[in-house]
C-alpha cells in the first residue's frame, strides 16, 4: 500500500514537472527568435561571410512557427509526452536548418539532450539523445561538401565526414552516459523522497487516529495520565493546566496516578495491584 501510494505520488510529480518544463521550453523557443537578428548583426559586422539575410529572416519565422505550435500543444495536451517530444524535436530541427545555412554549430548540438534531463524521464532522454544523433548525422552529411571546399586538410568529403562525425560520436557517448547518470540519480532521488514522504504521511495519519482514540478514552475514564518514556514524564490528560511531572525510573515503580489510586485499593489486593501497574 505504501509503495503503491509513493509510486502514484511520484508519477503525479513527473506529470506536473513535465508541464512546467514544457512551459520553460516554450519560453526558450520564443527567446530563440533573436537568433535571426543576432546572426544578421554578425553579417553586417563581417563576421559571417556565407550567410544570407534571408536565412536570418527564415530562422526567426521558423522559431515563431515552432513556438506557436508548441504553445497550442501546451494548451491542448499539457501533460502528454507528445508536447515534450515536439519541443525537443523543434530545437533539433532548428539546429539542422542553422547548420545547413552554414551557421557553425558545435557544442550547441548537445544542448537539446541535456535539456531533456530536466523532464526526469529516461524515455524522454533517450528519445532526445537518439533523435539528436540522427539529425547530427544528417546535418554533417549535407554540409560536408561545403566545408571540404573551404579547407585544404581534407581531400575527400568522406574523410571530412568520418573525422567530424567520429568526434561527434565520441562526444555523444560521453555526454549521453553522463546525462543518463544524472537522469537516473535524479529519478531515484525523487522516488526515495516520495517514499519517505508517504511513510511520514502514514505515521502522521496513524498518530491522528491514536490521538482520537486517546481523546475518547479521556472522556470515558475518571483519570487518564499520559506517560512519556522519552523524557520520563507523566501528565494528566483531564487536567486543564497540562502540568508534567517527572518520573525517576531508577527508584519509582508506580506512576503518580497509581500512587493516588492505591489508597482506594483493598489491602488484600494491593500487592497484585502494584505488581500489575509496575512501570
Amino acid at each position: 500500500m505504501e509503495t503503491d501510494l509513493s509510486i502514484r505520488k511520484y508519477k503525479e510529480f513527473i506529470v506536473d514537472n513535465r508541464v512546467k518544463v514544457n512551459v520553460y521550453l516554450n519560453r526558450a523557443l520564443c527567446f530563440f527568435v533573436i537568433t535571426g537578428p543576432a546572426i544578421a548583426s554578425g553579417i553586417k559586422a563581417g563576421v559571417f561571410h556565407d550567410i544570407k539575410y534571408s536565412t536570418c529572416v527564415s530562422i526567426s519565422l521558423i522559431v515563431v512557427l515552432l513556438s506557436l505550435i508548441h504553445l497550442i500543444l501546451l494548451k491542448k495536451i499539457p501533460t502528454s509526452r507528445i508536447t515534450s517530444f515536439f519541443a525537443l524535436t523543434a530545437l533539433d530541427c532548428l539546429l539542422v536548418y542553422m547548420s545547413y545555412s552554414h551557421v557553425s554549430i558545435r557544442l550547441t548540438w548537445f544542448l537539446v539532450p541535456m535539456l531533456s534531463v530536466l523532464f526526469c524521464e529516461i524515455l524522454v532522454f533517450f528519445y532526445s539523445l537518439i533523435l539528436n544523433y540522427i539529425l547530427m548525422f544528417i546535418a554533417t552529411l549535407i554540409t560536408a561538401p561545403y566545408y571540404v571546399e573551404l579547407r585544404q586538410d581534407y581531400e575527400t568529403i568522406g574523410a571530412y565526414f568520418k573525422d567530424v562525425f567520429g568526434g561527434y560520436t565520441i562526444e555523444t557517448l560521453i555526454m549521453g552516459i553522463s546525462a543518463f547518470m544524472i537522469c537516473k540519480l535524479t529519478a531515484d532521488y525523487y522516488k526515495e523522497l516520495f517514499r519517505q514522504y508517504t511513510v511520514i504521511g502514514d505515521q502522521e495519519s496513524q498518530m491522528e487516529k491514536e490521538i482520537g482514540i486517546l481523546d475518547s478514552i479521556v472522556e470515558i475514564y475518571d483519570n487518564v495520565n499520559l506517560l512519556n518514556f522519552v523524557d520520563n514524564t507523566e501528565m494528566s490528560l483531564r487536567s486543564t493546566n497540562q502540568e508534567k511531572h517527572g518520573i525517576d525510573l531508577s527508584t519509582q515503580t508506580q506512576t503518580i496516578m497509581n500512587q493516588q489510586l492505591k489508597i482506594n485499593v483493598a489491602s488484600d489486593q494491593l500487592e497484585a495491584f502494584e505488581s500489575f501497574t509496575n512501570i
